[in-house]
């Protein structure tokens, strides 16, 4: 595993990764980690992965995340605006074509990318997710706007909690995700603080907690989906979003994406794991990719 950087042509800020695999690999992944994660998410899932299928893997820690330059000001952070980064920072690699694979947030901004740039993107791997949130359509807009304005105030209002080192802060990260395996949140920890005077602190963006004023609505996200023209593997843990009452939108939302997707080769698998499957059961999703990989394109398959 290598550390790498991008400047990006759309914000320029300083993008870092993680590159595993040999250069000249026949398969190129690109992988977008999820919400208030980082590139570490794939730390477990990656190597297994160039060992199975001999690719070159690509994970990015997104503005504001992991070690990642943060965005100015004190906004939120709009899920469209990490779409050109991403894709600047797929140019900056010399990548004309690849697969994207994505985790959550990260699954809602490949899903979206890989109908925007249909052509460039030959196999998508999505990990607890499929598009982005929308907003319900009996939502009330002014109470939407009112709420975000004051959460988005409450959110610099204090300053960040400091813990006494990275034990204390891992602590903490397994609290608020108690089905993850520890050793999983250390490697999203560990890329994910800083030290300052008194011990460490959360390296984050604060502003990522900020609600985003701008959404995209469903048509908007259903267009997208139905331009996806490569297969898609979906990836869920089974006490996952789908499974579970912790995010009842998805639960909503995923069989409207299902069908907008239909017309492709989608193969989805549940395995045993909460929200990071991939990060605390990776053997069973490696497989899953090496599969597709293996498999001849449906383009192929016609002729």
């Amino acid at each position: 595993m290598t550390e790498i950087a991008h400047t990006s042509s759309f914000s320029d800020l300083v993008l870092a990764g993680k590159v595993w695999g040999r250069e000249d690999a026949p398969h190129r992944v690109l992988a977008v980690h999820g919400w208030m994660d980082n590139a570490a998410t794939w730390d477990h899932l990656a190597p297994l992965l160039v060992a199975a299928a001999d690719v070159r893997l690509v994970a990015i820690d997104l503005p504001g995340h992991g070690q990642s330059e943060h965005r100015s000001g004190k906004g939120p952070y709009n899920f469209l605006e990490y779409i050109p980064d991403i894709i600047s920072f797929a140019d900056g690699l010399g990548w004309d074509s690849f697969s994207l694979m994505g985790h959550s947030l990260g699954a809602g901004l490949t899903s979206i990318i890989a109908g925007l740039y249909a052509s460039r993107v030959k196999h998508l791997i999505v990990v607890e997710g499929l598009g982005p949130w929308t907003n319900p359509k009996k939502s009330n807009f002014v109470d939407d706007f009112n709420k975000a304005m004051f959460t988005n105030k409450m959110v610099h209002s204090r300053p960040p909690p400091v813990y006494a080192d990275l034990d204390a802060a891992v602590d903490r990260w397994c609290e608020s995700q108690p089905q993850m395996k520890r050793e999983s949140v250390v490697k999203l920890v560990t890329r994910s603080i800083k030290q300052v005077e008194n011990g460490v602190v959360f390296s984050q963006d604060r502003s990522l907690r900020c609600s985003s004023l701008l959404r995209m609505n469903e048509e908007q996200v259903t267009e997208c989906l139905e331009r996806i023209a490569c297969p898609i593997v979906v990836v869920l843990g089974d006490q996952g979003f789908l499974f579970t009452d912790y995010e009842p939108l998805f639960k909503q939302l995923y069989p409207i994406r299902k069908k907008a997707v239909a017309k492709q080769v989608v193969r989805e698998i549940v395995v045993p794991g909460g929200h990071h499957p991939h990060l605390d059961n990776p053997e069973p999703v490696v497989r899953e990719i090496a599969a597709l990989f293996a498999s001849p394109s449906p383009a192929a398959a016609k002729q």
